[in-house]
């Protein structure tokens, strides 16, 4: 595969699960920005070769959260 998990249970820690949770928006703008606030996920977007994500959250029509994107 390609070192990112399919699927992760709500509760853990991420910037998607976060997103999907808070319903705020998650910017990381480079690996500093992923140690200051994922320590955990570090080798994994070093191993995937991330440079910066966007994680957006999801709203129904009402504005309200209904999932993430990134």
């Amino acid at each position: 595969g390609s070192g990112l998990p399919e699927a992760t249970p709500l509760e853990q820690e991420g910037p998607l699960n976060d997103v999907a949770r808070t319903g705020e928006d998650v910017l990381l703008r480079n690996a500093g920005d992923v140690a200051a606030r994922y320590p955990d996920m570090l080798p994994m977007w070093e191993s995937v070769g991330f440079g910066a994500t966007a994680n957006l959250a999801l709203r129904d029509r009402t504005g309200q959260p209904m999932g993430s994107l990134g």
